[in-house]
């Protein structure tokens, strides 16, 4: 008393400009649908417990680098990225529909310099990150008791110097990171 189709794709674009940097743009998209019994049902045999759930993913991804030489000051790097979650699940038996939504988004911006030395070579990186989380449910129309709408924010500043002599290599490094979390009640 179940079954499943799943389908799922990707696209990518990849640019090399004249000026030595790379750009990527990427699209992905995964789909579940499934008739599959409820939780705690699984032995139920009249096929009555049974839900008809989609689960579907879909990622936007972005970014920007350049392919600088080993002594640039400036290397800087762009990654941008948005996920989004939607689960929808309807019960044959009563009709409930429950609908559940993550979304994820987030930016990440550093830079890296390269400092040959005379004994010692450098890699300077530093950059910041910023990511935001956001949940939504809702069971027929009305928010969900038992999965809060709920929002989370992240952000970090981070630097680190790989230092390489001779065949070693040290990374010190510092990081810093926030962390906000917002829940609603029902």
């Amino acid at each position: 008393h179940s079954g499943e189709d799943i389908t799922s794709w990707l696209a990518k674009l990849v640019w090399y400009t004249p000026n030595a940097a790379t750009l990527r743009f990427s699209l992905t998209e995964y789909s579940d649908t499934q008739e599959v019994p409820q939780v705690g049902e699984a032995d139920d045999t009249s096929g009555l417990s049974l839900v008809d759930r989609l689960t579907r993913t879909r990622t936007a991804a972005f970014s920007y680098s350049t392919n600088g030489l080993p002594t640039v000051i400036w290397n800087p790097c762009l990654n941008a990225y948005t996920t989004r979650m939607d689960i929808r699940s309807r019960s044959f038996s009563s009709g409930q529909l429950d609908e559940i939504a993550w979304t994820t988004s987030g930016i990440e911006l550093r830079n890296s310099s390269f400092i040959a030395g005379t004994s010692v070579d450098h890699t300077l990186t530093y950059g910041l990150e910023y990511t935001t989380d956001e949940e939504r449910a809702s069971r027929n129309g009305e928010d969900l008791r038992l999965f809060p709408n709920a929002e989370a924010v992240r952000t970090g500043v981070y630097v680190q110097d790989e230092l390489k002599v001779g065949s070693w290599r040290v990374t010190p490094g510092l990081r810093h990171d926030t962390f906000a979390t917002r829940a609603e009640t029902v």
